[in-house]
């Protein structure tokens, strides 16, 4: 008897309890979104967004290297010409996807539909293992990072009754780059008809652009002068350049909001501006150059180290700044409808561009957004 009045006594507070937030009479409070209004905004809120990101660097001027392939036509005698040609290829720094994060904070004024928003991207990304080795005497490399060690040619055939110098070469490079954006967002939604929402807003964005590139490159040359003087030539460098922009400028923007029904929409997002800024420009190459020799008494083994370095250059430039992304959304609400909450998922594309370079990141992002 006491084990049935304990279940009535439960569905009964059960049954209280789902009425209560059916009809909102916990706090007076009201559904947010009735069939016949699906698109109703919501007013006068605070708001907090978290996002992660996965996304992948691209630059424009992010050649290391090149290597290539010789081919002869014809035959070099004395007295005549030879006549080589060339297969070049670039190699290029690709980084490696990557996690990262964006957080922001914003307002929606009461009754005017007018919003604004602080929001800050940050993103850090290595470069995938970048390395190209070459013997002779098909292959040749090029350190384009290094101008101490030139494009360095194959030589084909034999010369006078001399030996074909034989060499090696490798380039190892690796890229880190680092984003960190800062927007300030100020907007207004416009619905048309039922379900569309354009939201038109003006920013304001700071945007850094950190990148260091470190590259290790060596060759080593043999070849007999005589034959009681073999030559040996090896060279070493290690090449470091750190490029960084800074700037800040205006955006406008155009958001686009479709709502299926009462939780699942539609969204694409655009932004263009003109950031002016600085680029930090600085280089540093250490070479080291060994030639032995077999025979002492026509060389002696020497060793030199040159030390190149290019003092820190600031240039003002601007830049073109370029945001696309679409996804979709799935919106509810909790705590007796008081507090909406959406949940996103999406891809994005962001490219600062101006004359010379051009940056590049994209990927996806998965985030969630409360409104309190």
């Amino acid at each position: 008897m006491n084990r049935l009045k304990s279940l009535k006594t439960l569905l009964t507070a059960l049954t209280l309890f789902a009425s209560i937030n059916l009809h909102g009479a916990y706090n007076g409070c009201e559904p947010t979104c009735e069939p016949d209004d699906c698109c109703q905004s919501l007013c006068g809120r605070f708001s907090v967004d978290a996002e992660f990101l996965y996304w992948r660097a691209s630059n424009s001027d992010n050649q290391y290297g090149t290597v290539g392939t010789s081919t002869e036509v014809g035959t070099r005698t004395a007295g005549t010409t030879e006549t080589v040609t060339f297969d070049l290829e670039g190699k290029e720094l690709k980084s490696k996807w990557s996690p990262a994060f964006r957080i922001g904070v914003g307002y929606e004024f009461n009754d005017s539909k007018w919003d604004t928003q602080l929001i800050w991207t940050d993103f850090c990304s290595r470069s995938a293992h970048s390395q190209e080795t070459v013997t002779s005497p098909e292959n040749f490399l090029a350190s384009d990072l290094s101008p101490i060690l030139p494009l360095f040619f194959p030589v084909t055939t034999a010369l006078d009754n001399l030996e074909i110098p034989t060499y090696s070469g490798t380039i190892d490079a690796s890229w880190k780059t680092h984003l960190n954006v800062v927007d300030w967002q100020l907007g207004r939604s416009i619905d048309c008809g039922r379900c569309f929402t354009f939201r038109p807003h003006v920013d304001v964005r700071y945007a850094s652009i950190k990148q260091h590139i470190h590259q290790d490159a060596s060759i080593a040359v043999a070849s007999i002068v005589d034959l009681d003087d073999e030559r040996t030539l090896t060279g070493n460098s290690e090449t470091n350049v750190k490029r960084n922009f800074y700037g800040v400028g205006p955006m406008v923007g155009l958001d686009l909001n479709w709502n299926w029904n009462c939780n699942w929409s539609v969204y694409g997002k655009s932004a263009f501006g003109l950031l002016l800024g600085q680029n930090h420009i600085k280089s540093s190459v250490t070479s080291t150059a060994i030639l032995t020799s077999s025979s002492t008494d026509v060389i002696s083994p020497f060793t030199e180290t040159l030390s190149f370095e290019e003092s820190q250059r600031k240039k003002h430039t601007m830049r073109a700044a370029i945001s696309l992304g679409a996804g979709i959304e799935w919106k509810t609400t909790f705590l007796c409808d008081d507090y909406p909450l959406t949940v996103f998922a999406g891809w994005e594309q962001h490219t600062y561009v101006n004359s010379r370079v051009q940056d590049n990141f994209y990927g996806v992002n998965v985030g969630a957004n409360v409104q309190f």
